[in-house]
């Protein structure tokens, strides 16, 4: 888990849901915040409400490389949530009822999925999308938002 701006994060247990360790996710001399964080199996990814999705080692955090994510060559900013699902990267837009597909490797946009259509099942005073998981299980993702009143379970797209 991460802070969003004091640079630190937290592990926790999966059995008691108690806290273990904190890190550091960033230098102190960064401005780096930590809007969303995913594993690939391999590295953490770290998205900071820009373009850039920062990749950082597991064993100590260390960040390993920056890959800027773009749709048709536009910078796409504000990356929140991340979600990594069969190689790719899903990340929803700040402020927007958006997600984009990423490719992790390239940072280039695959797709979108408008959730827009889901406001109509939602209180008037429900903030914005923030919240994507995925169940393995059956293969759908789980979205939610800030102040939703409701999750939802969606198909994710076929490429």
């Amino acid at each position: 888990m991460l802070t969003w701006r004091s640079g630190t994060g937290f592990i926790y247990g999966l059995d008691d849901m108690k806290k273990r360790t904190s890190f550091a996710y960033r230098k102190k001399s960064e401005k780096t915040e930590g809007w969303g964080l995913a594993f690939d199996g391999t590295d953490f990814i770290l998205s900071s409400g820009t373009a850039s999705l920062h990749f950082h080692a597991p064993e100590d955090f260390a960040q390993i490389k920056t890959v800027t994510v773009t749709d048709n060559n536009t910078p796409v900013r504000f990356l929140n949530e991340l979600e990594y699902v069969n190689g790719l990267l899903y990340a929803n837009i700040w402020k927007s009822d958006i997600m984009v597909i990423i490719d992790p490797e390239s940072g280039l946009v695959q797709g979108r999925i408008d959730l827009s259509p889901l406001r109509q099942r939602l209180s008037e005073d429900s903030g914005v999308a923030n919240g994507i998981a995925l169940n393995a299980q059956t293969g759908r993702l789980y979205v939610t938002g800030k102040h939703w009143n409701k999750l939802f379970e969606i198909e994710i797209p076929k490429f």
